[in-house]
């Protein structure tokens, strides 16, 4: 793997659908939040995840891990702003990074196996990596330094989409990607299906 890669994970989020905190949410016995941070500490690159609503509780749960905390003041304004707020830090505090991988932490299934293929696809040539499911893209996502000032301007509601529909994406397949927790329901789902495995 060339130098100069970040990892940023996303869980600001108030969970408010679900009503508990999905970050802390548990399969045997480890966190969403824990488990999503271990896929990227994996790696040898800076590992920044941010946090907002809950923060000393969720700060607490990935202590001592190595990756560097950093708080989205803005987080009820949306995913957007924990998107600036990490590829800001990031810049600031780890100058030579020149590409960003951005994972949430309510996919269950993300793992060093997909974020290796993703790296593999940008050195092969491309700018934007992005996993692909539900014939569309999505998290997580590998994006060079060619397109932050990009990035920046993301409103703070807003997502990447905006991104990969103006500039395009590599997909890398990733069809477990349609599983992610927003909700109650789905959490039961998921719980059921990993409990009967």
């Amino acid at each position: 793997m060339k130098g100069g890669y970040g990892i940023v994970i996303l869980a600001a989020g108030e969970s408010s659908r679900l009503n508990f905190p999905k970050q802390l949410l548990e399969i045997n016995g480890t966190s969403f939040l824990k488990k999503t941070v271990q896929v990227g500490c994996s790696f040898p690159v800076p590992v920044i995840t941010v946090l907002g609503f809950n923060y000393a509780r969720l700060e607490r749960e990935i202590n001592p891990l190595p990756t560097e905390v950093v708080l989205n003041i803005n987080w009820k304004k949306g995913i957007g702003s924990s998107i600036k707020c990490g590829l800001d830090y990031l810049h600031r505090n780890h100058p030579d990074i020149e590409r960003v991988i951005f994972m949430t932490c309510d996919q269950p299934y993300v793992d060093v196996e997909l974020l290796q293929r993703m790296i593999d696809a940008h050195e092969a040539g491309h700018n934007i990596v992005a996993a692909s499911y539900n014939n569309d893209y999505g998290m997580p996502i590998l994006v060079d330094q060619m397109y932050f000032k990009e990035v920046l301007k993301i409103k703070d509601s807003d997502d990447f989409s905006i991104l990969t529909m103006v500039y395009g994406a590599f997909g890398v397949s990733f069809p477990l990607g349609a599983i992610d927790i927003d909700t109650e329901e789905q959490w039961v789902e998921y719980f059921q299906k990993v409990k009967n495995l």
